[in-house]
């Protein structure tokens, strides 16, 4: 997999940063060299963990020249930090589920899979996936108030963490999910606000970008005829670029979409009978599972938040091939098949790539199934 990734060719940036988004990450921050910062003079498609960080460590490199190589290496270093922080919650969770064998058979089998490493040289979903295995960690211990400050940090990193209050509202009493609810909203709300403090005219596109974005390596993408990466316009100081469609208009509404999804999150939310520390992981891993099936887009990277929540509901030789079957045909989708051209695949590849998609959806909505499976068992968890 990693001779996948590992491209060392004069067109591109070499090496495991090839088709990762830090020459992104880098060609943005570079702007602080004629005065222009995130948010406040340009709009950026994520919430401000990310772009504080992004912004920051050109700031701190900047005084050594300010060069790629450098800028990566730290960034590096932070990310695997987070990523070293993912392999110590997934063996305490793995654990508390099964015990300290199999906790640290888990923390073994993560360490030696792919797609974490080469997630710390593209982008930044380590972080993301740290701060929900944090408040998951936390929410099993009964430390509500520290889940739902470190689920409030998640959302700051990437909006998706806040899947995690469908499973507080299943699995605890209705105050207790109000008042998590309400410590995690209230701090995102804050943050995203920040944006819009400091950002003007750039602040609502920085928000609302992720929203408009055409689809893309998604079952959702073949149908509206977008055989391409995602992508966002390259003029980031005009803000009605934010909102301009990189692509073809989606086939299916986003409402219809959403309104499949919301029915069967809702029936699945009704029928889950299962009570113990077990349920709460596995209704974790369906919400996740169910997001990356209803998303209109798709990215390699998002495996760093699947194959954590796989191993812990799966701890057997069933999650290690899920984690390694689902990686390798995302790897081969992303970045090989696109590895020779401009961000959109060619005609004649066009049936290989609608074969990839359709294998990982296929993966994801058994994922999905084994998981509802064990929802369904009716074990309530010992108060002794």
């Amino acid at each position: 997999m990693l001779l996948l990734v590992y491209q060392p060719l004069a067109n591109y940036t070499p090496g495991l940063t090839a088709f990762g988004d830090f020459p992104y990450f880098y060609t943005l921050a570079q702007q602080a060299d004629q005065g222009k910062l995130i948010y406040r003079d340009y709009w950026y498609e994520q919430p401000p963990i990310i772009g504080l960080l992004l912004q920051g460590a050109y700031l701190a490199t900047e005084s050594h020249g300010g060069d790629f190589s450098t800028y990566t290496v730290l960034l590096v270093i932070v990310l695997t930090a987070f990523d070293a922080g993912n392999l110590l919650l997934l063996r305490r969770i793995g654990t508390r589920l099964y015990g300290p064998a199999v906790g640290i058979g888990l923390a073994w089998v993560y360490m030696l899979l792919a797609i974490p490493l080469i997630d710390s040289f593209w982008t930044f979903d380590c972080i993301v996936a740290f701060f929900t295995l944090l408040a998951v960690n936390w929410l099993l211990a009964g430390r509500q108030i520290s889940s739902a400050l470190a689920n409030s940090l998640g959302a700051l990193t990437k909006l998706v963490p806040l899947l995690l209050l469908g499973a507080v509202w299943r699995f605890r009493p209705a105050r207790e999910a109000l008042r998590y609810t309400a410590i995690s909203g209230t701090i995102t709300v804050a943050g995203l606000g920040a944006i819009l403090l400091i950002g003007g005219p750039y602040g609502v596109p920085s928000l609302t970008a992720q929203f408009t974005k055409a689809s893309a390596e998604t079952v959702w993408a073949l149908m509206d005829g977008n055989y391409k990466t995602g992508n966002f316009s390259a003029n980031h100081f005009d803000p009605a670029e934010a909102a301009r469609l990189q692509g073809n208009p989606p086939a299916i509404p986003a409402w219809l979409r959403t309104g499949v999804f919301a029915a069967i999150g809702l029936f699945i939310f009704l029928r889950t009978r299962r009570r113990d520390a077990r349920g709460v992981v596995a209704f974790v891993a369906i919400t996740f599972a169910l997001f990356c099936l209803w998303s209109a887009n798709w990215s390699p990277q998002w495996l760093v938040w699947i194959i954590p929540l796989a191993l812990l509901n799966f701890p057997d030789f069933n999650g290690l091939l899920l984690c390694v079957t689902v990686s390798l045909v995302s790897l081969v989708e992303y970045p090989l098949l696109f590895a020779h051209t401009t961000g959109e695949i060619p005609h004649s590849s066009v049936p290989l790539f609608a074969l990839l998609v359709s294998a990982r959806t296929v993966l994801l909505a058994g994922f999905a199934l084994s998981l509802y499976r064990k929802l369904r068992i009716p074990i309530v968890e010992s108060e002794g």
